[in-house]
């Protein structure tokens, strides 16, 4: 989750020269790539597998040795939000399992994400918001928990303009 701390740790400097080869393990190592002193091409080779959609990347702020942001979308999740927006009741019904039941964490945000798009404050967001603060895992549980605070406050001034009076 963004803000986490990362666990980072220093090991080494190295360089990128031709005809070398590095090796990053999953979920172990963490590289800064710095631009190439002249023109350059690298590959960068991951493998495929059926679960990669689930595995997650994450863009690191180094200095606070924190998780900036994450990387990874699985197609699934750009399916979830059209869903949400454009599916009807048999769209929002997906979603709302989804957000209930999806095994990975990913999903279930993803899905609270949709509703919460494409339903704004109605009864029904409220309940699956309140149903997700209970969530297992912090990136369903906070990401709810900070929406449905700023629904619970509810309007504040900046959302009303003169023309609003």
């Amino acid at each position: 989750m963004p803000g986490s701390n990362a666990g980072l740790r220093f090991v080494e400097r190295a360089r990128l020269d031709p005809g070398k080869l590095m090796l990053y393990r999953m979920r172990r190592d963490v590289h800064v790539q710095l631009p190439p002193d002249s023109f350059s091409v690298s590959l960068n080779i991951l493998g495929q597998h059926p679960s990669h959609p689930w595995i997650d990347q994450y863009r690191f702020d180094i200095t606070r040795g924190t998780i900036a942001e994450g990387l990874t979308t699985a197609p699934a999740e750009a399916l979830v939000t059209l869903a949400a927006h454009l599916g009807g009741d048999n769209g929002l019904e997906l979603v709302e399992h989804l957000v209930r039941r999806h095994p990975h964490p990913r999903m279930r945000q993803t899905a609270v994400q949709a509703m919460a798009s494409a339903r704004g404050e109605s009864h029904a967001m409220l309940r699956l918001l309140e149903f997700a603060v209970d969530d297992d895992v912090e990136s369903v549980r906070v990401p709810a928990r900070r929406k449905l605070e700023i629904l619970s406050a509810g309007p504040s001034e900046l959302d009303h303009s003169p023309a609003d009076s």
